[in-house]
């Protein structure tokens, strides 16, 4: 009889400490939803603390859950421009965009050629004496 009495008494504190364990916060599960959020945010430039900010939860929270999208969103956003600003380049409709692309991507740069052999040569007097 003592043996069932220590067993129930036994799997009453397993019971208390299974209570106390489910006390307290529950754990955060991210959704696919807020994963292209925070990969968004941070591809435009906010900080931790911005996104954070936004999210409403800890820079711990956001380092834990989203390792991945701190990481590529930049890359991600600047992909996206990058990709926008060739096809206004090749597109022929913003040459401006065109010239740009040049520019930057490919080394073409503007140069001036300032030509005067039309005018006559300019002919300086310095005051002294010429025979």
């Amino acid at each position: 009889m003592a043996k069932k009495a220590e067993k129930a008494q036994a799997t009453g504190k397993q019971e208390q400490k299974k209570e106390r364990q489910a006390r307290g916060r529950p754990s955060y599960k991210p959704s696919e939803k807020d994963r292209s959020q925070v990969e968004t945010m941070v591809g435009l430039g906010l900080t931790a603390d911005d996104v954070c900010n936004v999210m409403g939860f800890s820079r711990a929270t956001l380092f834990k859950y989203f390792r991945d999208e701190l990481a590529v969103g930049y890359s991600v956003a600047k992909t996206n421009v990058t990709q926008k600003a060739f096809e206004m380049a090749t597109n022929g409709k913003t040459p401006a965009m065109t010239m740009f692309w040049l520019k930057c991507r490919a080394g073409w740069r503007e140069t001036h050629v300032n030509s005067h052999e039309e005018l006559p040569p300019v002919i300086v007097n310095t005051g002294g004496s010429n025979a």
